[in-house]
C-alpha cells in the first residue's frame, strides 16, 4: 500500500532507468552491468596470472645463456609477479570494482617488465618470438575483459602495442635474422593488440546484450503501468472507504440524529480525524524500502526497521535498489550474523554536499545498516562480516560509493554512499 504516495517517482525511476540503458556500451564495464557474473570470472583471474608468470620464468630460465644482465633478467620477472599481484587484488570481489587506476597500474608494469627482459639480454637477443613480453601483456589485457570497459582495454592495447614496437628498433643490428624491421614489430604487437582488441569486443558486446535485455525488461514494466497505477489508487481507496464505512459514517449518522452535540462526541470526531489523517500520511511516507523491511522477518518475528524521514529511498536507480534490499535481507537471515535486529537509516550526506557544492537534488545520500549481534554464536570481525557478505558487497562496491563495514561490541555496520538520481 506504499505506492500511493510514491509511483509516479517510480515510474520515472523506469523512464530513467531505460535512457541509462542508452549509455554507450564501449564506456561501460561488464562488471558494472553484471556484477554478480563477475564474480565466477575471479578464478579465470589467477588462471591467468599463473600462466603468465610460469610462461616468464619457463623463457627467462630456457634462455638463461643469453642474459647479459642476469639482476635485470630476475627483476622482469619480479616485476612481473607484483603486476598479477596488483590485477589479483583489483579483481577481488572485495576491491569492486576493477578503476582505471588499477588497470593502468597492471599495463605499465607488464610493459615494465617486457623493457626490463629486453634490457637484460640487450646484444645478445637473437629473436624476438620467444620474448615473453608481449604475451605476458596479451594474457593481462585478456584477464581484464571482464572488469574493464572496451574505450580502457582498446586504449591499454594499443599503448602497450606501441611502448612494444620501440624495442626492436634499438636491437635491430643485433638480430641473427636480417629481416625487415617492420617484421620484428608485428612480432611483438600482434599477441597484446590481438587479445586486447578480442577482450574489448566481448566487453563491449557483453554489456550491449546486457543493456538490450534490460531495455526490454523496462519497457514491458512501462506497458504495465497504466494498469498498475490503476490498481494501486483502487486499493488506496478502498482502504479509505473502509475506513469512513466502519467507523465514520456511523459517527456521522448519529450525531445527525443526535438532538445535541456531546463533548464526548468532540472527542471522538477529533479521534477519527486523526485515524484518517495518519493513515494518508503512513502511506505517503513510506517507500519501496519500508515494503523490502516488511517482508523480511527477523528470528523473533520482528521486521528491520526504515528510518527514513526524507523518502530519500526513492532516489536510489533500480539496479541499486536491488542491490540494497538483497543486503538487507542478508544480513538480517545470515545465521553467523544471526541479528537481533536490524535498523536502516538513510540520511543526506551534508558535508559532501558543503564539499562539492552541490545542490539538493544532486545531493549524496549516506546509508547505514546496522544489525545488533548479541545472539551471534562467535564473535565477528570486519573480516569475518566482509566473507559472510562478500557477494553482496561485490555488488554494492560496483553501485554504490564509499562502502564499509565496522564491527563493534555486538553490531555489525555497513554503511555507502550514492549520488541522488
Amino acid at each position: 500500500m506504499s505506492g500511493f504516495g510514491t509511483t509516479g517517482l517510480s515510474w520515472d525511476g523506469i523512464r530513467s532507468r531505460i535512457e541509462a540503458t542508452r549509455t554507450a556500451s564501449w564506456r561501460e564495464s561488464p562488471q558494472v552491468v553484471d556484477p554478480l557474473g563477475t564474480l565466477s570470472a575471479h578464478p579465470l583471474a589467477w588462471i591467468g596470472s599463473v600462466m603468465a608468470v610460469s610462461y616468464a620464468g619457463f623463457q627467462t630460465a630456457r634462455q638463461w645463456d643469453a642474459v647479459q644482465h642476469p639482476a635485470v633478467g630476475i627483476a622482469a620477472v619480479v616485476v612481473l609477479v607484483v603486476a598479477c599481484a596488483v590485477f589479483l587484488v583489483a579483481a577481488h570481489p572485495t576491491s569492486s570494482p576493477f578503476g582505471p587506476q588499477a588497470a593502468f597500474i597492471v599495463v605499465a608494469l607488464a610493459v615494465m617488465a617486457a623493457a626490463l627482459e629486453t634490457l637484460s639480454r640487450f646484444g645478445a637477443n637473437l629473436l624476438l618470438q620467444d620474448d615473453f613480453g608481449q604475451v605476458t601483456v596479451a594474457i593481462l589485457l585478456a584477464m581484464m575483459a571482464p572488469y574493464r570497459p572496451a574505450l580502457s582495454l582498446v586504449t591499454g592495447a594499443v599503448a602497450s602495442s606501441v611502448a612494444l614496437a620501440l624495442f626492436p628498433v634499438i636491437q635491430a643490428p643485433y638480430f641473427a635474422v636480417h629481416a625487415p624491421l617492420a617484421e620484428y614489430i608485428v612480432v611483438l604487437v600482434v599477441p597484446p593488440l590481438a587479445l586486447g582488441l578480442a577482450a574489448a569486443a566481448f566487453s563491449n558486446g557483453f554489456v550491449r546484450a546486457v543493456r538490450n535485455w534490460q531495455r526490454l525488461v523496462s519497457r514491458a514494466a512501462l506497458e504495465i503501468e497504466d494498469e498498475a497505477r490503476i490498481g494501486l489508487a483502487r486499493s488506496v481507496q478502498q482502504q479509505q472507504v473502509s475506513v469512513l464505512a466502519r467507523d465514520v459514517l456511523p459517527f456521522l449518522t448519529r450525531g445527525i440524529n443526535a438532538q445535541t452535540v456531546e463533548p464526548e462526541d468532540v472527542d471522538r470526531a477529533r479521534q477519527l480525524a486523526d485515524v484518517l489523517r495518519g493513515t494518508l500520511v503512513a502511506e505517503i511516507g513510506r517507500t519501496w524500502l519500508d515494503d523490502v523491511a516488511d517482508g523480511i522477518a527477523l528470528p523473533d518475528g520482528r521486521s528491520p526497521a526504515v528510518d527514513d524521514p526524507d523518502l530519500l529511498a526513492l532516489r536510489m536507480s533500480g539496479e541499486q535498489r536491488v542491490a540494497c534490499a538483497a543486503l538487507v535481507a542478508a544480513i538480517s537471515a545470515d545465521l553467523e550474523i544471526a541479528a537481533t535486529s536490524v535498523s536502516v537509516v538513510l540520511r543526506p550526506n551534508t558535508l559532501a554536499r558543503r564539499r562539492v557544492g552541490a545542490s539538493s537534488a544532486a545531493a549524496s545520500v549516506t546509508v547505514r545498516i546496522s544489525a545488533t549481534t548479541d545472539a551471534a554464536p562467535r564473535a565477528l570481525g570486519a573480516r569475518e562480516a566482509e566473507r559472510l557478505l562478500v557477494q553482496y558487497l561485490a555488488v554494492v562496491r560496483v553501485l554504490f560509493e564509499g562502502v564499509v563495514v565496522r564491527v563493534s561490541a555486538g553490531t555489525v555496520t555497513v554503511g555507502f554512499d550514492y549520488a541522488q538520481h
